[in-house]
């Protein structure tokens, strides 16, 4: 029987982790990036992470492009649908309207129908009464599987198998 692979959506926060020296107060970040480049988790980022890590000041936005280059994660496109779920958070008061991105990240992982969205956002995605309320909205606009939203260690810890 063939292996489950999971799909992970790389958010901002994580990419900012890898390209400075947080990264060494945080190993599992990179055990994370290591694991999916052995092929036991399949990693994704949208337009929207890439909008973010763009406008990070040089030298770091030449760091954080770099890495995504280095670890190739599948490009997710900013879709209509995914703007619309997004917009349905802020209504609902789940993500602040001043965080637009935040909701973008959530939406873009929910319409794709990604495992798990990689944050270390704690105030706005990796929460639990977060991750309820998003998918409380997820299901209410006909979004069936439920998203999971989880730190590295969450991910690293809850097996690859």
């Amino acid at each position: 029987m063939r292996k489950s692979v999971l799909t992970l959506y790389l958010e901002t926060s994580l990419w900012g982790f890898l390209a400075n020296d947080l990264v060494a107060e945080h190993p599992p970040t990179l055990e994370l990036m290591k694991t999916m480049e052995d092929g036991n988790l399949t990693g994704c980022v949208s337009e929207v992470v890439i909008r973010e890590l763009g406008q990070a000041s040089e030298p770091l936005r030449t760091s954080l492009l770099a890495l995504v280059a280095k670890y190739k994660p599948r490009l997710l496109n900013l879709t209509q649908e995914a703007a619309v779920l997004a917009k349905a958070y802020q209504a609902r008061g789940v993500i602040p309207l001043n965080k637009t991105e935040d909701a973008l990240h959530a939406a873009v992982a929910s319409v794709y129908g990604v495992d798990v969205l990689v944050s270390w956002n704690y105030r706005h995605l990796v929460n639990v009464r977060k991750n309820e309320l998003i998918n409380a909205v997820n299901l209410e606009m006909g979004y069936r599987k439920g998203l999971r939203i989880a730190t590295p260690p969450e991910v690293i810890e809850s097996g690859t198998e």
